[in-house]
């Protein structure tokens, strides 16, 4: 480029740059254009000319990080890190993967970065069958990227003396990772970039309504926005980034001004007593309720004289009408506030609820059918355990049967096999006494022979003593026969008697081992009876306690007892303001009668109400003081959890949740590939209360809990169990109120992005970057279901109560499966881009997706149709 042609662009970006620096959230307008996205548009297109100059340096965030954006960070990012990699940051590249170091500023041709983008090493990156649309880096790209290498990799964060040095992130940043919807369904909200929206929804059907008016807090954090959370009572919203955790909460009426107007004549009020007279505050009883006025016949509550006005047989103690006329809101002496129609009179909404209370009262319906299923599984398993340990006991008897007669013919062959050896050894005894006398009778043979040779022996009597001692001699021979073949028969015998006691004794041995293992597995049986026993110990008392807290709840809620100073419709009949008899202001919904909110303390006494337009109210009061009030829900920061309570986050902040009544949060986060930090904070305040940080208390903080960075969190209906899941391909259970571990779950093979509980608080699911949803039994530890898709699998949530279960998807669909069947239901496609994360409707209607383009999508459960793209 020519310098001629530079010096526009270089007065154009000298023209924007205070803008973006000194007020981040503003834009500039000339003639139509936003002056901020065009500069950032013209950065982009002249980068290469503007910042590879001799004299300038290029620096990460400007040059390199888009590249990243563009090419990398689908695949590379704190929820994904494939490799062990992440390109989001500067801190988090410098890191590495697990391969290392990729980039060396003293060689850069020795870099793995630069390796993998030109090729040089297979695969190349981005791969060219990628299904996130990432494109290869130009030749020029490549070229930047190497001279910044050279150039010593410089990062506007390296001279800054703390972690992060963050920067504005550019208007294109519209990535999306986090999404929630507050439980009764009146608002979504989703991160883009580092901007927060709320936004509203009036008409689940008809999500982008003409009256439909986001709140945009933009860069509500420093750093992209990884993690978001409501409350289960819809109060607030938690959104984590980089180092911090901040609390926002809906306010339903704020003040604007404070004023007193002394020459001015004191508001009208808009509402009146049934007789007609202006309301008195004193007009309350000791219980903070209007006193009730004693009923006449015919003849008005406020003394003699006065008419009453009646409607449905109750006496009317206030009226307010809306402007156009067609609304009639009433309260009675039953202290019942009920809304007419005002053109026939009819009944429009006869009962007030309190939204706190009606979530709080749903909530514990579930908590007590849950319970009562849970009971019911419990008793049935320990009906099925003590069937287990009965049989054992039948097993065990049976053993020592056995073994008993086992023993009998062990003995019964041993004695048979000891007399046969006894015997043996009486023959073996015998035989050398017969053996001598054998020896003896033919020697003394031998010396009669000798003695008949002789002259003057006597022959006959020798012969005759011969014939004796050869008679002795074959007796003894025939004797000692007799011997050898009683000795070969009961040795052979003995032999095979030895064989059947060993047999015997064997069998024995068998049976006594079977003794001990029946033993042993009776006592592992009646054990898990006992342990059974005493986890279903507490449970119907939990049971009772949760159906009482239900009945009151119902009774208090049911009919809402109500009191009221003063009240007035807003202009566009929506909502319905009233000041009480405790001085506080109460904002209702018409469309159903609610209060919306707990009551607000008013500071100074104010007795009349006027509407201001549809959302705005003026108060009035004694000394004509008043007050202007907006009626206009906003989402105000609360709190900033993080720098202001250290130790509890380490990087970056992955995931939230709230558990079932709001008391406690989670934190997961972790340092890629080296930890994975779990924490848990006791908030534990009232409803009215402001949460602070120094109210906050560190139950649980872990920096080690898993190896690597959690991604997922998510407490159990009941609030007992919290699972968390991680980069580790870990699945962790921990008792939510002991903190001790229950169970771990293996079996993914990438990192596990997603987790979500069943209602039933035994199933749980997860998705992961393996392209797998598996469905645990978290009492069992079995796997149940296994649902392949073959693409990262990014979020997940559970359809309402049913067996459906929908996944966000990196290849930019939502696919719904059914738990049951194990198949897939339906595809749901519209994005362009990855999408990160995804949510369900409290009704159960809608998936709600988003992703890489920072458009949340709403389709139907039922036949997929898309029905809104909030962009």
């Amino acid at each position: 480029m020519t310098e001629r042609t530079t010096e526009p662009i270089k007065a154009l970006l000298q023209l924007a740059k205070p803008t973006h620096l000194a007020l981040p959230s503003m834009a500039c307008h000339v003639n139509g254009w936003n002056l901020r996205s065009l500069t950032l548009s013209i950065l982009a297109v002249f980068h290469f000319t503007v910042h590879t100059s001799a004299e300038e340096s290029i620096v990460f965030e400007d040059a390199i990080a888009p590249m990243m954006r563009q090419s990398c960070i689908a695949c590379h990012h704190a929820k994904k890190a494939e490799g062990g990699l992440n390109l989001e940051s500067f801190a988090t590249l410098s890191r590495g993967g697990d391969s290392g170091a990729i980039i060396d500023p003293t060689d850069a041709e020795k870099s793995i970065l630069l390796d993998r983008v030109t090729g040089r090493v297979e695969p190349i990156m981005p791969p060219p069958d990628n299904t996130v649309d990432a494109r290869p880096l130009s030749p020029d790209q490549i070229g930047m990227l190497k001279r910044w290498i050279k150039g010593g990799a410089i990062s506007k964060a390296s001279n800054s003396s703390s972690a992060y040095a963050f920067q504005s992130l550019p208007d294109h940043v519209k990535a999306s990772y986090a999404m929630t919807v507050t439980p009764d369904g009146n608002w979504l909200a989703y991160a883009r970039g580092n901007d927060l929206i709320f936004y509203p929804i009036n008409d689940w059907s008809n999500l982008l309504g003409p009256a439909t008016q986001p709140l945009i807090r933009e860069d509500a954090h420093r750093d992209i926005c990884f993690a978001m959370a409501a409350s289960p009572d819809g109060q607030r919203v938690a959104s984590g980034s980089s180092g911090e955790i901040k609390i926002w909460r809906r306010q339903v009426a704020r003040p604007l001004s404070e004023s007193t107007v002394p020459n001015s004549p004191p508001a009208k009020p808009s509402e009146t007593a049934a007789n007609g007279q202006p309301v008195k505050p004193s007009e309350t009883a000791a219980n903070g309720h209007p006193a009730p006025h004693s009923p006449s016949s015919g003849r008005g509550a406020g003394g003699e004289g006065q008419l009453r006005l009646t409607l449905d047989g109750a006496t009317i103690k206030r009226i307010a009408a809306s402007k156009d006329g067609s609304l009639l809101a009433t309260l009675d002496e039953q202290h019942r506030l009920r809304l007419w129609n005002s053109h026939d009179v009819t009944l429009s909404q006869s009962q007030t609820s309190d939204l706190v209370q009606t979530l709080a009262q749903q909530r514990l319906n579930r908590d007590i059918d849950r319970q009562k299923k849970r009971i019911d599984r419990w008793n049935a398993k320990l009906v099925e355990l003590q069937t287990v340990a009965d049989k054992e006991a039948k097993a065990v008897e049976a053993a020592k049967q056995a073994h008993e007669k086992a023993s009998k013919e062990w003995e019964s062959k041993s004695q048979a096999w000891q007399a046969l050896v006894a015997a043996i050894a009486d023959l073996e005894k015998s035989s050398p006494s017969i053996q001598a006398a054998f020896e003896a009778a033919k020697q003394q043979s031998l010396d009669l022979t000798e003695q008949r040779k002789q002259e003057n022996a006597d022959a006959s009597k020798l012969d005759l003593a011969i014939a004796g001692t050869q008679a002795l001699i074959d007796l003894a021979n025939q004797r000692l026969a007799e011997i050898a073949t009683q000795l070969e028969s009961k040795k052979k015998s003995a032999s095979e008697l030895q064989t059947q006691e060993a047999e015997a004794k064997a069998a024995l041995d068998a049976t006594q081992q079977t003794v001990l293992q029946a033993e042993e597995s009776q006592r592992l049986a009646i054990a898990a009876v006992q342990k059974k026993k005493s986890e279903l110990e507490p449970e119907p008392k939990i049971l009772e306690q949760w159906t009482s807290d239900s009945d009151r709840l119902k009774i208090a809620n049911a009919d809402l007892a109500v009191s009221s100073i003063a009240m007035t419709f807003t202009a566009d009949r929506k909502h319905l303001i009233s000041i009480n008899a405790l001085n506080e202001l109460e904002v209702y919904s018409t469309l159903p009668l609610q209060r919306i909110a707990p009551p607000i303390p008013l500071s100074g006494s104010f007795t009349a109400l006027q509407p201001i337009g549809d959302h705005d109210v003026l108060l009035t009061g004694a000394e004509q003081a008043s007050q202007h009030w907006s009626i206009e829900t906003q989402w105000e920061l609360e709190c900033t959890l993080g720098p202001e309570l250290p130790g509890i986050i380490s990087d970056r902040v992955n995931s939230l949740a709230f558990n079932h009544d709001g008391a406690r949060l989670a934190i997961g986060s972790g340092i890629g590939s080296r930890s994975g930090h779990l924490a848990i904070l006791e908030l534990g305040l009232p409803q009215r209360d402001k949460l602070s940080a120094n109210a906050v208390k560190i139950a649980l903080s872990e920096p080690d809990f898993h190896s690597d960075t959690i991604l997922g969190l998510a407490f159990s209906p009941d609030g007992r169990t919290l699972a968390s899941c991680s980069a580790d391909k870990m699945i962790k259970l921990i008792d939510a109120e002991t903190l001790q571990p229950i169970r771990n779950f293996e079996g993914h093979t990438h990192h596990v992005l997603g987790v979500a509980w069943h209602e039933d608080g035994v199933n749980l699911a997860t998705t992961s970057g393996d392209g797998t949803v598996k469905i645990w039994d978290t009492e069992t530890g079995e796997t149940t279901r296994t649902f392949a898709v073959g693409k990262e699998l990014t979020a997940l949530s559970f359809v309402g109560n049913s067996n459906r279960v929908v996944s966000s998807v990196i290849d930019h669909t939502v696919r719904m499966y059914d738990i049951q069947s194990k198949d897939q239901i339906r595809q749901f496609t519209a994005a362009q881009n990855a999408l990160y994360a995804i949510t369900v409707s409290p009704d159960a209607r809608l998936a709600i997706a988003i992703g890489q383009e920072g458009i949340p999508r709403a389709w139907q459960i039922e036949d997929g149709k898309l029905v809104a793209e909030i962009k």
